[in-house]
C-alpha cells in the first residue's frame, strides 16, 4: 500500500540518484580526461625533446662522417704521397747505382767516387729531361744547360748510343761536372738503316726511364734540336693536361707549319697560342709512363714516329702543340730526308729571344674538351667563306676566311698552293684536329676544313 501511494516520489529518488551518479561519474571522466590530456602535452614535450636530441645526434653523426671521411682522404692522401716519394726514392738509389756501376767499369781510377755518390743522391725529381744523343753537338747542350734554372727539378738524363770516345769523353766531364746523368746503351752494333738503330734506342732508354726508374713524365729531346729560352716553362705549364685529360698523350713544342709567315703575326699572342692536333708532331714532346706501358709492347723496329700516329695506337687522343714552336730543328743531316728538311723543315722557326714568357696568365682549361672544340667551331662558324683565289683577287687583310676541301687531292692541292707541308699518315694531316688545318696567311687566319666537320 505504501509503495503504490509512494511510487511516483521513489521513481523520482531513484531517478535522482541515478542522475546524481552519473554527475559524479562524469565530473570524474572529465578529471581523468583533464590529466590524460596533460600527459599527452607532456609527452608530446618530452618526443619534441627526443626530437630536437635525435636532429642534433644525427647532425653531430653527420659532422662526424664527414670528418672521417676528410681524415680519410688526408690518410689517403698521405700514403699516395708517400707511396711516391717512396718510389721516387728507390728509383734515385738504382740510378745512383747504375751510375756508379758505370763508373767504376770504365775507370781505374776512385778519385771522384765519393763525389759522385754525393751529387746524385740529391736528384730528386717529379719530370726528367730526357735527352738522346745521336750525334753530339756541343753548343746545342749548352744552352740546353743555360736555360734550365733547377737541377733538381729538371735532372738531364743523356742516353749515348754511338761508340765515339769523343763523346763519352765529353759526357765523362759533364757528368762529373753536376751537369748531367749519362747512361749508355749496351746494343750499339749498326744496323741496316738508321731508322731501325732510333727505334732500338728509343726502346732501349724508354724502357730504362720508364721502367727500371719509374719516371712519371719525359720530354725527350733528340740532338739536332736546338731550345727556346721558355722551352721547360712550356713544359712546367702543360704538363698538368696529361694529368687530368685523359684525351691527351703527348705535349709537343713542334709545330709542322712553323714557318714564320703560317704563324699570327701578333708576337704577344703567338707566343701565348697553343693548340689540340691528332697528328703527333714530336721533336721535343712529353709523354707519361701510362702511356709507355700501353704502347710498349707493339713497338716498332723502325719508324717508331710513325707508329705513334697510327689510329690504333693514339685511339682519338691527341697532342698539344705551340702556335710558335719552342724547339729549332736542325738536323740537316740527320735521318730526315733532305729535300724535305730544305723545302720545310729548315724554314721553320721557333722562339728564340722571348725568356719571360707570361705563363702565369695562360689558362690551360682553354685546351681541355669540350671547351676547346667549343671554341673552335665557334670561330669556323663565324669565319667568311672563300674560294682560295679570292685571298689576292680581293686583297683580304686581317679576316678570318674558311676554305673548304671535298677530298684528299682537294686538301693536298690548297696545301701546295699556301705551301704548307701537305703529307698525311693514316689521312691525318700534319698539324690537323677533326682534319681542320689552320694558319696564319697575309694577316688573315685561314680554316681549311672538310665540308663536314664531326664535332
Amino acid at each position: 500500500m505504501f509503495l503504490r501511494n509512494n511510487f511516483k516520489t521513489i521513481i523520482i529518488i531513484v531517478g535522482l540518484l541515478i542522475y546524481l551518479y552519473l554527475f559524479i561519474v562524469g565530473i570524474s571522466s572529465s578529471k581523468q580526461i583533464e590529466l590524460l590530456e596533460y600527459e599527452k602535452q607532456n609527452l608530446n614535450k618530452e618526443n619534441d625533446k627526443s626530437t630536437n636530441t635525435i636532429s642534433k645526434y644525427l647532425d653531430q653523426n653527420k659532422s662526424l662522417n664527414q670528418t672521417i671521411r676528410s681524415l680519410q682522404y688526408t690518410i689517403d692522401e698521405f700514403r699516395k704521397n708517400f707511396a711516391k716519394s717512396e718510389i721516387q726514392f728507390d728509383n734515385e738509389l738504382n740510378l745512383i747505382k747504375y751510375q756508379l756501376d758505370q763508373y767504376y767499369s770504365n775507370s781505374n781510377t776512385n778519385m771522384h767516387k765519393n763525389r759522385i755518390f754525393r751529387k746524385n743522391f740529391r736528384i730528386f725529381n717529379k719530370v726528367g729531361i730526357f735527352t738522346a744523343f745521336f750525334i753530339m753537338v756541343l753548343n746545342i747542350n749548352k744552352i740546353k744547360f743555360r736555360i734550365r734554372k733547377d737541377k733538381l727539378k729538371f735532372p738531364i738524363i743523356v742516353s749515348q748510343d754511338c761508340n765515339s770516345r769523343e763523346m763519352y769523353s765529353y759526357l765523362e766531364k759533364l757528368s762529373m761536372g753536376d751537369e748531367i746523368i749519362t747512361i749508355r746503351s749496351p746494343n750499339r752494333t749498326k744496323l741496316l738503316s738508321n731508322y731501325e738503330m732510333i727505334s732500338r734506342h728509343y726502346k732501349w732508354f724508354l724502357t730504362q726511364i720508364f721502367d727500371k726508374f719509374s719516371y712519371d713524365k719525359i720530354i725527350i729531346v733528340e740532338d739536332d734540336l736546338i731550345v727556346s729560352p721558355d722551352f721547360l716553362d712550356y713544359f712546367e705549364k702543360m704538363s698538368p693536361l696529361l694529368d687530368k685529360d685523359e684525351s691527351l698523350f703527348c705535349i709537343s713544342a713542334w709545330n709542322d707549319n712553323g714557318k714564320k709567315r703560317f704563324i699570327n703575326p701578333n708576337e704577344d699572342q703567338a707566343i701565348l697560342t697553343f693548340h689540340r692536333t691528332d697528328f703527333f708532331p714530336g721533336l721535343g714532346w712529353m709523354m707519361k709512363n701510362k702511356f709507355w706501358k700501353e704502347i710498349k709492347s707493339e713497338w716498332p723496329d723502325e719508324y717508331w714516329d710513325d707508329y705513334l700516329r697510327k689510329k690504333e695506337v693514339f685511339k682519338g687522343r691527341q697532342c698539344i702543340r705551340p702556335e710558335l714552336p719552342r724547339v729549332k730543328n736542325i738536323g740537316e743531316n740527320g735521318a730526315t730526308n733532305s729535300q724535305v728538311f730544305g723545302s720545310y723543315i729548315k724554314e721553320i722557326t721557333y722562339n728564340e729571344n722571348i725568356t719571360n714568357v707570361d705563363y702565369k696568365s695562360y689558362n690551360t682549361n682553354e685546351l681541355l674538351e669540350p671547351q676547346y672544340s667549343n671554341t673552335l667551331k665557334n670561330q669556323i662558324e663565324n669565319a667568311q667563306i672563300i674560294q682560295a683565289w679570292e685571298i689576292d683577287v680581293f686583297n683580304y687583310v686581317n679576316k678570318t676566311l674558311r676554305i673548304v676541301f671535298n677530298s684528299k687531292g682537294d686538301y693536298n692541292t690548297m696545301a701546295i698552293q699556301f705551301k704548307l707541308i701537305e703529307d698525311d699518315r693514316d689521312e691525318i694531316q700534319r698539324t690537323s684536329f677533326k682534319k681542320i688545318v689552320q694558319f696564319y696567311h697575309k694577316s688573315n687566319l685561314i680554316f681549311l676544313t672538310p665540308k663536314e666537320i664531326e664535332w
